[in-house]
C-alpha cells in the first residue's frame, strides 16, 4: 500500500486555499479601514472628555488656571485638531493668545470632513469653562456640534451637546 497524496488531491487542496485567500484578503483590508476610523473617533471623544475633565477640576496650565477654560479647535479638511487653554476668555482658539496643550492627529487617511452647529462651519471651537463646565460651541447657531470624520469610504459623526453629552454615530 502506497502512502502519500496524488497530484489531483494536491491540486484540489491548493485550489481551496487559493479560493479562501481570495475571499479573506479583501475583507481584511476593509476591516483595517473600519478600525482606523473607529479608533480615530474614539480618540477624539477621549480628548473631548479630557478637556472637559480639565475644566471641571480647574486644572492649572503653567501655574495658572485659564480664564476661559479648556477647549478643542477644529478646521475642515484637516487631519488634526488642537487642544488649547483659553487664556483670553473669548471662547475661541487664537494662535496669539491661547496656549496649545497639544495638536492631536488622526490616522493618516482620516480628515475632518464637515463641522455642523446649526449650519455648516469651516472652523469650530468647543470650550469647557471651570468649575461647573459650561460648554461653549463657537461659532454656534445651535445647542450642539457635530464633527464629521471620514476616510473617504466611511464616516463617523461625533456629537457634543451643551449639556456635555458626547457620542459617536455612524453616518447614514
Amino acid at each position: 500500500m502506497k502512502k502519500g497524496f496524488t497530484l489531483i488531491e494536491l491540486l484540489v487542496i491548493i485550489s481551496i486555499i487559493a479560493l479562501m485567500s481570495a475571499l479573506v484578503i479583501p475583507n481584511l483590508r476593509f476591516g483595517e479601514e473600519q478600525f482606523a476610523i473607529q479608533n480615530s473617533a474614539h480618540k477624539l471623544v477621549q480628548d473631548l472628555r479630557r478637556v472637559q475633565q480639565m475644566a471641571m477640576s480647574s486644572s492649572e496650565f503653567n501655574g495658572t488656571i485659564p480664564e476661559g477654560g479648556y477647549g478643542i479647535y477644529f478646521k475642515i479638511n484637516e487631519n488634526s485638531y488642537i487642544l488649547f487653554a483659553d487664556f483670553s476668555g473669548d471662547k475661541l482658539y487664537n494662535e496669539a493668545s491661547e496656549k496649545i496643550l497639544e495638536q492631536s492627529f488622526f490616522n493618516e487617511k482620516i480628515i475632518i470632513n464637515n463641522l455642523f452647529s446649526g449650519i455648516l462651519k469651516s472652523e469650530l471651537n468647543i470650550v469647557f469653562t471651570p468649575p461647573d463646565p459650561i460648554i461653549y460651541i463657537e461659532p454656534s447657531d445651535d445647542s450642539m456640534a457635530e464633527i464629521f470624520i471620514t476616510d473617504q469610504v466611511s464616516e463617523k459623526i461625533i456629537i457634543v451637546n451643551k449639556a456635555g453629552l458626547i457620542s459617536i454615530e455612524d453616518s447614514e
